[in-house]
């Protein structure tokens, strides 16, 4: 029958594959399904171990119709895609177990339709050997302590020919090999575990091609005992704790019939219960996992890899209960070949399950109450002036609803943080400018409850070796390609690592120079990329620095359309202007008009639409001007919108302000608290060499007091600082403050203006009574008592 499945696949699967939908959802639960991995050589089996020694933590373990081993270390949606090769190839089967005790970690064994069964260890690097020649198609392995007079795990092997194979290790890298059981069909399935309490250690329970489940057990010799008849092709076998109310494990059987039944030793021997049956024509159940998938039930959950293309969650009755519960967990176009559950992702609580599918693509399925998950580098490096702007990617799983609000505080160290935007109702991004250093911890609350729902901590750390990544929030049409640009303060730090963020997204190059500037990127994406909201990193291997940013990205549908601005990043002096190129553009068949906004513009930058309203597929022009006081080193971002159909579409431009060759820019606080007099400090800084005379006048508003009114300094290359004093009447009024306007010369002898403002709040001033002042009613009584006894003496 398995000789059949790639002619099968060939004819029916040649269709590109569609997303498929998630499984049913509890009321306090929702299960998530997320693409993992791509390979044009479909899965075929998955297993949950610690492998890989420089990974904390269990890995998945993939293996499929080539040569190649996958093991995914990290958690979505970076999971790294390690791979070890083998010589073997169609590989249909993996195991894994610490084989080898002198090598750290466990050892990975495969088999597949080469004959072959390969072990795969970790000495600095994957290597691989064979260690046995089955002389036929391989269907499964596993591995467990089955010979008490063995020492260390043997490896169990079975397939078309019908053996039961143990290999055992002797010296070095060597395995003998011993046939155990021998069927006249071939063995489809076996699973090794302590599921029979009237035997001693281990036993071997096989699903063989005349249609039972053979136990095969070790008593002075090896022997074996039919303990279940289907009637039909049994496929596989696995077993756990399903009962906690019984001794030992128990066994799950499925194959062609389409039914789970149920196996237990009991006092009167082995008893079978159908759990559930498949209905339909491609009703085969190809595989059976039973462990911890779902970590919102208690205890081990049985799992159903079928031909129709579905997965089905079993969940035991609970305390007191009697019957199964039955969930669909997964739904795709094409057959469902292999499943396995296990907590292989640490950002996640509890288990979780992968799905192989024959489109060649790869899921994991979580299952956890709905709520929110931050994406955070954990530590940021301060640059000298303290301040440092980080993003933060906030995943909402599906089902919650709810607008979360970011607070943070300092739990080591101090400073002050803000967020832009505050709050969120769904996955995006969020800002995060932090002064000063120490251990800062971001909490997600619930804004209509004010319950914590997650938190995260980040260690900002000054150092002179310093560096700051910004890039756009980009939302991609799948199928198209976009360009973005990296902007980088600081450095140079060697390079920045961008890894692909999601199967079908690349990023071209791949890795950039961390040195400061603006560095193009060309983000590719494929008609089959998985669509919603989506962190992507940005690596700094050198300073050991990771940022998240976020990608947005969604299918081409009917009557649809995209915004564009070229370019994305533009470079401009204070008082200088740019000229960029937009249009709306159908994706597909679109026509109509778009209506066109800017939505977001940072103070001293205004941006000017040539329309307000295009035809889509009509160009236009935005001109984008920087004001002579705009002086921030960081990038700005500017957001623009198309409407059309009720539909909104976004792009975003950065804008880099550089200083003016021989220039002169006046660093100011945007306010100032103070009580009735209060003095502030300001930085007249020259840039570009400049030497020559300054001018400053002042204009107080509002009620507020300057000592002058202006004040002329001399340059000579360095920074000056000047200390301005000022005085507040009673209840300032209105919009207080002091309008600066900076006067100078620039090379070419033209005067130049800039303007600025310091807004100053005033403080209540306390009148320094004290608890003396509830002494002030006694006052007129003291007087009156003094009064008459100074009477009463002038009377003698």
């Amino acid at each position: 029958m398995r000789r059949l499945l790639p002619l099968c696949l060939a004819l029916i699967f040649l269709l590109p594959l569609p997303l498929p939908s998630s499984g049913a959802e509890g009321e306090s639960r929702v299960r998530e399904t997320l693409e993992v991995l791509r390979s044009d050589e479909y899965f075929t089996r998955a297993v949950v171990g610690d492998v890989y020694p420089l990974n904390p933590g269990p890995e998945a373990v993939v293996v499929g119709r080539d040569q190649k081993v996958h093991i995914l270390c990290g958690s979505w949606p970076h999971f790294e895609d390690i791979v070890a090769y083998t010589d073997s190839w169609y590989l249909t089967s993996v195991a894994t177990g610490d084989l080898l005790p002198e090598y750290p970690g466990d050892e990975i064994v495969v088999g597949g339709w080469s004959y072959t069964v390969t072990l795969i260890w970790w000495d600095g690097g994957f290597r691989s050997k064979k260690i046995h020649f089955y002389k036929d198609w391989i269907y499964d392995v596993d591995v467990g302590d089955l010979d008490p007079e063995s020492e260390g795990l043997e490896v169990v092997v079975a397939g078309e020919r019908g053996a039961v194979t143990l290999l055992r290790r002797e010296e070095g890298l060597n395995f003998s090999s011993q046939v155990i059981y021998k069927d006249q069909y071939l063995i489809d399935g076996i699973y090794v575990g302590d599921f029979d309490s009237t035997h001693p250690g281990l036993e071997v329970a096989a699903a063989t091609g005349s249609f039972s489940i053979v136990e095969i057990y070790r008593e002075g010799g090896w022997k074996s005992e039919v303990i279940w008849n289907e009637g039909a092709q049994i496929v596989e076998v696995d077993g756990g704790e399903l009962d906690p109310s019984s001794p030992g494990e128990e066994l799950v059987a499925g194959g062609v019939k389409g039914r789970a039944v149920l196996l237990k030793r009991g006092e009167g021997g082995w008893s079978g219960e159908v759990l559930f049956t498949i209905s339909g024509s491609m009703r085969t159940i190809y595989d059976v996992d039973v462990g911890d998938g779902d970590p919102t039930h208690p205890g081990e959950e049985v799992l159903l890899s079928s031909w129709d293309g579905t997965a089905y969650m079993l969940y035991p009755p609970g305390k007191g209960g009697s019957s199964w519960r039955v969930e669909e967990a997964f739904s795709s176009d094409y057959l469902l070949i292999g499943g396995e559950m296990g907590d292989f992702d640490p950002s996640r609580p509890g288990g979780e399950t992968l799905i192989c599918d024959s489109g060649g693509t790869l899921y994991a399925l979580y299952t956890e109450s709905p709520g929110v998950i931050p994406y955070c580098g954990e530590r940021y490096l301060l640059p000298p002036s303290g301040e440092l702007t980080f993003p933060v990617h906030l995943h909402f799983t599906p089902g919650y609803d709810k607008m979360v609000t970011l607070s943070g505080a300092f739990l080591e160290g101090e400073g002050s943080i803000k967020f832009s935007p505050e709050a969120l109702a769904g996955s995006g991004e969020v800002m995060v400018t932090a002064t000063g250093g120490g251990l800062l911890e971001i909490s997600l609350i619930e804004t209509l409850t004010l319950q914590t729902v997650a938190t995260v901590r980040v260690s900002l750390v000054p150092s002179e070796e310093w560096l700051e990544v910004r890039a756009p929030s980009v939302e991609v049409v799948a199928g198209y390609s976009y360009q973005m640009t990296f902007s980088v303060r600081g450095g140079p730090a060697g390079e920045m690592l961008l890894p692909a963020p999601l199967t079908g997204v690349e990023f071209s190059p791949g890795s950039l120079p961390a040195s400061e500037g603006n560095h193009i990127v060309n983000l590719s994406t494929s008609g089959t990329s998985p669509r919603g909201t989506f962190p992507y990193r940005v690596i700094v291997p050198s300073l050991n620095l990771t940022y998240y940013f976020t990608l947005a990205v969604r299918g081409p549908t009917a009557g649809d359309f995209a915004l564009f601005i070229s370019p994305s990043t533009v470079t401009l002096r204070p008082g200088e202007n740019a000229t960029l190129d937009g249009a709306v553009l159908p994706v597909g068949e679109f026509a109509g008009r778009a209506g066109l906004s800017v939505e977001e513009t940072p103070p001293g930058i205004t941006a000017t639409l040539s329309r307000e309203e295009v035809e889509v597929g009509e160009p236009f022009t935005v001109i984008i001007e920087v004001s002579r006081g705009n002086h921030s080193s960081a990038p700005q971002t500017l957001r623009f919108a198309a409407e059309s159909e009720g539909k909104v579409r976004w792009r975003e431009v950065t804008v880099i302000v550089v200083p003016p060759p021989g220039g002169v820019r006046l660093s100011v606080p945007e306010e100032i608290h103070i009580k009735k007099r209060g003095v502030v400090t300001l930085e007249v800084i020259p840039e570009g060499g400049y030497r020559g005379e300054v001018t400053l006048l002042f204009t107080p508003e509002g009620g507020v007091g300057v000592e002058r009114q202006n004040l002329t300094v001399l340059l000579l290359s360095r920074s000056v600082n000047i200390t301005l004093n000022l005085s507040a009447s009673e209840g300032l009024k209105g919009e207080a403050g002091v309008n600066i306007t900076l006067i100078y010369k620039d090379p070419a002898g033209e005067e130049v203006r800039e303007h600025y403002r310091l807004r100053v709040i005033q403080e209540e001033e306390r009148t320094g009574w004290g608890p003396a002042i509830y002494l002030i009613p006694l006052i007129p009584l003291s007087a009156v008592v003094l009064l008459f006894l100074h009477r009463r003496r002038g009377m003698r």
